[in-house]
């Protein structure tokens, strides 16, 4: 079944949703320790699916209390974002476990990202760091953050309504835990997307299952 996404771009009304929150900057990262570079970001994509059928990619989805911070200029970084994927994907292979490249019908990879589901709990790897400055949620576009939160559900809404999970910080080895059940963390001494190769990969792919098994 097609998911159809409820998102608002309005930013008293997210605000309102999520308790004062609103969309920051993006800085996209292209080299880890060099200093990245702030990049425009839409206030909200509109496009035609696959099937023909309009949609639209926003700062925020109310179903699931996810932020979409969306630079203007996606075309390189989602380029990048499906080459990365697809080398990760071809090497993650965890025991039991299910492991999908996620939002498949979706034409902007900025929101694409692997699943690994294990034990009633969805394990995310995403390719960008979502984190919050005060209220303000911004994107550390091209540096890996992990997700655990349980299937079905979502990082930022519970059953208690809207909790943010983004950490506080970009920084490696950082993170934020609600609850007993929702996580996100910025893994350590990972290449960027953009440096991201054969002789690396496997240094993500094993940070990725370590998240997965202490979580």
């Amino acid at each position: 079944m097609e998911r159809v996404y409820n998102q608002i771009n309005c930013e008293s009304t997210i605000k309102e949703k999520t308790g004062g929150y609103s969309p920051g900057k993006i800085y996209l990262y292209k080299e880890k320790n060099k200093k990245p570079k702030q990049i425009k970001r839409w206030n909200g994509i509109e496009f035609r699916n696959r099937r023909g059928k309009e949609c639209s990619v926003s700062v925020y989805d109310i179903e699931s209390g996810n932020f979409h911070i969306v630079p203007v200029e996606y075309e390189e970084i989602n380029e990048k974002i499906v080459d990365a994927r697809e080398m990760i994907h071809s090497k993650i292979n965890p025991s039991n476990n299910k492991g999908s490249r996620g939002v498949s019908n979706c034409p902007l990879a900025i929101e694409k990202y692997i699943l690994v589901e294990k034990d009633g709990y969805d394990y995310i790897l995403c390719f960008e760091r979502l984190y919050t400055t005060g209220k303000s949620v911004n994107s550390a576009l091209g540096l890996f953050q992990f997700y655990k939160y349980p299937k079905n559900s979502s990082v930022n809404l519970s059953k208690e309504g809207f909790k943010m999970c983004y950490p506080d910080t970009y920084e490696d080895g950082e993170g934020k835990t609600v609850g007993k059940d929702r996580v996100v963390y910025n893994p350590k001494d990972l290449p960027t997307i953009y440096e991201l190769n054969e002789d690396n990969v496997d240094n993500v792919c094993e940070e990725f299952k370590k998240f997965i098994e202490n979580n």
